[in-house]
């Protein structure tokens, strides 16, 4: 065999590998990042069901405190508890279908006035759009939220640390 075919013979199968391996990152990248995406998401919505469920318990622990304080006075330890970092919240009494009067909140609130029903949904108040999770139980109504621009930037930070492997891993199979 002549020296020049083996040479290409060699550049070709250098190729094929190199291509094969592209298109097989490539595909278990794809995969990774839409699992991933859809467990952050499902993550995220926990979470947001776990504080809506914690502020409930403690709500229902200061009750008779809320009430006796008045709806235009809320209590301080309701406000030092929803004022967690990254989900927004409110607490209010819900009188009837058209008179719920808010008597909590956390200073990152957008203000739940316009959701409807109870579960999920989405609302766009302040410029931003947020997804919310509201529960209603013993006339009290509990809305939380997170913005949904900061869980789009958590999944771009972890479609990063696909794509940088992927990099790497492609650099080193052509050297």
């Amino acid at each position: 065999m002549k020296p020049a075919a083996r040479k290409s013979l060699r550049l070709r199968l250098v190729l094929g590998v190199c291509l094969t391996m592209c298109v097989l990152w490539s595909s278990v990248a794809a995969w990774m990042f839409t699992s991933m995406r859809q467990e952050l998401h499902s993550m995220l919505d926990d979470r947001l069901i776990a504080s809506t469920r914690m502020v409930a318990g403690v709500v229902q622990q200061l009750q008779p405190v809320a009430h006796a304080a008045s709806a235009q006075a809320p209590a301080a330890d309701i406000l030092s508890v929803i004022a967690r970092d990254g989900v927004a919240c409110e607490v209010s009494l819900v009188r009837s279908e058209v008179d719920i009067r808010p008597i909590a909140q956390t200073a990152n609130s957008p203000g739940f006035s316009t959701l409807d029903a109870a579960g999920f949904g989405r609302i766009h108040k302040g410029g931003k759009d947020w997804r919310t999770y509201v529960l209603e139980e013993n006339g009290i109504r509990i809305a939380t939220a997170d913005r949904i621009d900061v869980r789009e930037h958590l999944v771009q930070s972890f479609a990063y640390t696909l794509i940088l492997p992927f990099l790497v891993a492609l650099v080193g199979i052509l050297l």
